[in-house]
């Protein structure tokens, strides 16, 4: 997507039209699967805002995912914070209306971790217990999602990268601040790439892991795995070209 013209969503019309769910359901997945990340978006959006379908769940966590990824392929900030907004109320409203929704908890967590990027470090420090929270809620549900899986060890990794400086201050604010430990990281990573081999992100931070550990050989392994998986989109050909420029640090 050279070009992401956000507009704010249309009024909602007052009572929902007839749609077949089924058929809307398969669509936005056949057009995730071909990596139309404005398709899938424009469809659900239009759905959700325009035909009043604002309470149904397995819409509602799409759609989350859907500005997850539209956020992803802009590099305008403002965008990008618009959307992570709209992807955590999607989300959120998704887990009200159904609890046992594990996509729902999957994606709540995962859109609450990226607004974290725009929010001030003491609603972030506190969003994290409940990011983790609902990845945990979303394992419990569905063990073998390997995104829910990668997810966990990404907050694992987030939470091993706090700085000292950060870490004081959460003390001052919070009486316990988020742990983690680097096997704990590890394994949840692991076990996202035994479930789903195929994922440049996964592989990508497990080669970002094992460099850190100064497992040089590790790392180039999982960057060069990372590097092996298509890339489509443009966020998928940055982390492409990320992997390929970490892995020749390691020779």
């Amino acid at each position: 997507i050279k070009q992401l013209l956000f507009q704010p969503p249309p009024p909602r019309v007052s009572a929902p039209m007839s749609v077949d769910l089924v058929a809307l359901v398969a669509e936005a997945e056949e057009k995730k699967a071909a990596h139309d990340v404005l398709g899938v978006y424009t469809l659900l959006n239009d759905a959700v805002e325009t035909k009043g379908l604002n309470d149904k769940p397995e819409l509602l966590w799409r759609l989350s995912r859907a500005c997850y990824d539209m956020a992803n392929e802009t590099n305008d900030a403002n965008h990008k914070k618009e959307f992570a907004e709209h992807a955590v109320a999607y989300s959120k409203k998704a887990c009200t209306l159904d609890d046992a929704n594990w996509a729902a908890h999957k994606w709540y967590g995962i859109s609450l971790g990226l607004l974290g990027k725009f929010i001030p470090t003491k609603e972030k420090i506190g969003n994290a217990y409940v990011i983790k929270e609902q990845f945990e809620l979303g394992i419990k549900l569905n063990p073998n999602d390997a995104t829910l899986h990668h997810a966990l060890g990404t907050w694992c990794w987030n939470v091993l990268q706090i700085s000292m400086i950060e870490r004081g201050f959460a003390k001052v604010l919070f009486a316990t601040i988020p742990s983690s430990t680097y096997e704990e990281c590890e394994a949840s990573l692991l076990k996202s790439a035994e479930l789903d081999p195929a994922q440049s992100y996964n592989n990508l931070l497990l080669g970002d892991l094992y460099y850190q550990l100064r497992r040089w050989q590790d790392a180039k392994t999982w960057y060069l795995k990372a590097t092996a998986v298509p890339a489509v989109t443009d966020h998928q050909k940055r982390l492409k070209a990320e992997a390929e420029q970490k892995a020749a640090k390691c020779d």
